[in-house]
């Protein structure tokens, strides 16, 4: 018959939701790795504090571990 439909392929443009979207979750993701560096400080702080206080008791448990009071 020769009539034939469209088929050429338009590009989509960015809707203005979703680049806003993707702004927000970028600033969350900072956010989210800010507090994770904070985190992460806070841990390699409490684990030399660890390491030092069980150099300081000289490695293990040798009274037993807990006292109790009588």
């Amino acid at each position: 018959m020769g009539i034939t439909p469209d088929i050429t392929i338009h590009e989509r443009r960015p809707r203005l939701k979703s680049a806003a979207l993707a702004v927000i979750a970028a600033i969350r993701m900072q956010k989210l790795s800010e507090g994770w560096a904070v985190n992460r400080k806070i841990h390699d702080q409490l684990k030399q504090k660890l390491e030092s206080m069980r150099r300081s008791n000289g490695g293990g448990r040798k009274s037993g571990g807990l006292r109790i009071a009588r």
